[in-house]
């Protein structure tokens, strides 16, 4: 059986399918006024949940801070969360966050 559900690229929905084993990727850049900024979204789905980890990388006024987030979500719970004027997206189970901020390690905290 193939994971089919919603999420966001670029702020868009769109509708993604995996099949079991299968590994997705979507990657954005961009530069603003104060650095640059990335997100990275990986999917993998081994057959029963779907694996999401999400990336952000960027530059501020205050240095470059890395922040990481893994998911799960069971095949039953791909299109459980109603939000109006959206189509029906995962439920998200929390795995792990991280948190890397440059400039406070460069300052010993």
């Amino acid at each position: 059986m193939n994971a089919r559900f919603w999420a966001f690229a670029h702020n868009s929905p769109v509708k993604l399918t995996l099949h079991p084993g299968q590994l997705l990727q979507h990657y954005a850049f961009y530069r603003h006024d104060e650095g640059w900024a990335s997100e990275a979204q990986t999917w993998f789905f081994d057959g029963q949940n779907v694996e999401r980890t999400i990336v952000d990388d960027g530059t501020d006024c205050d240095g470059r801070l890395t922040r990481t987030s893994d998911t799960f979500c069971p095949l039953a719970d791909l299109a459980s969360r109603i939000v109006p004027g959206e189509p029906p997206l995962p439920e998200w189970q929390d795995r792990g966050y991280a948190q890397r901020d440059y400039s406070a390690e460069a300052a010993g905290y």
